[in-house]
């Protein structure tokens, strides 16, 4: 099975405008994005759709339940899933 590395982002919205503000805050000011209420997760998804997934739905739910996992949710939340 081949894999590809992704990285979830996830960041309250009291203190982004948005999902374009949290992505640019985590590619241009990484001193702002660390300073605010935010997390990063990168890991490996299979490449190949399990079931009836296709593989980028696999790589968001795994993403996501890394964030549910330590304490995040979607309520007042933004994300973002990409390719690493």
């Amino acid at each position: 099975m081949t894999t590809q590395r992704y990285i979830y982002i996830i960041g309250s919205m009291d203190d982004f405008d948005g999902v374009e503000d949290l992505k640019f805050a985590y590619f241009n000011e990484p001193e702002r994005f660390a300073a605010l209420n935010t997390s990063v997760y990168e890991f490996d998804a299979p490449t190949e759709d399990v079931g009836a997934l296709l593989a980028p739905e696999v790589a968001g739910l795994i993403g996501m339940g890394l964030a549910f996992e330590n304490d995040w949710c979607m309520d007042h939340t933004f994300s973002y899933l990409m390719e690493a």
